[in-house]
């Protein structure tokens, strides 16, 4: 099992780089699905570096459809992590998980906070995540009102998700008069 060599090293830096092969072969489409239990246990380590990268190798597997229930916990548990690399990548693998149809009804709540951050990355992800759960039927009503304000997002994609996700919402019976003008307005510019 050289693939596993570095896993879990005695040193951050050296468990750092094993996961991050991990992640990379798997994004390449080459995941060692028999090492996502490793990578899952990393999830808590007490290194932010590690706990990020093992995030990271998590979502690059819950792209592929590999995934853990295990993994799911502790996902939830690193939204609310310190570290806002490490919130934003929690937020990915949670938008990857929700595809596959793997959802926590509380990481709704903390999605609704997810929305506010000013970071970009993080809101992306957030935005993407609200629009699987809201397909899969999980609706929170106060993520509703944090996506009106995104709608007007500079940033295209964050923009793009938060329109989706407010459209599954109404589709869910979930409206807010405030999003109406501003979709329609987005509607307008697609067009032209």
């Amino acid at each position: 099992m050289t693939d596993a060599k570095g896993l879990f090293s005695s040193n951050p830096d050296k468990c750092a780089k094993a996961v991050a092969r991990l992640s990379y072969n798997a994004h390449l489409g080459h995941p060692k699905p028999e090492l996502l239990p490793a990578i899952v246990k990393l999830l808590g380590h007490r290194e932010t570096n590690v706990r990020c990268v093992a995030t990271w190798a998590v979502a690059e597997y819950a792209k592929m459809g590999i995934t853990s229930g295990k993994a799911l916990g502790q996902l939830v548990t690193l939204l609310r992590d310190p570290e806002p690399n490490t919130r934003g990548v929690a937020t990915w693998a949670i938008a990857e998980y929700a595809k596959n149809g793997l959802i926590r009804n509380e990481a709704t709540r903390h999605l609704a906070e997810l929305l506010k951050e000013a970071n970009n990355f993080t809101q992306k992800w957030a935005a993407e995540a609200v629009v699987w759960y809201a397909l899969h039927g999980h609706t929170y009503n106060e993520i509703l009102t944090t996506l009106v304000p995104l709608l007007q997002s500079s940033e295209p994609e964050i923009k793009r998700w938060a329109a989706e996700a407010v459209v599954w919402y109404a589709l869910h019976g979930h409206t807010d008069d405030r999003a109406y003008p501003v979709l329609v307005a987005l509607l307008e510019d697609a067009i032209r």
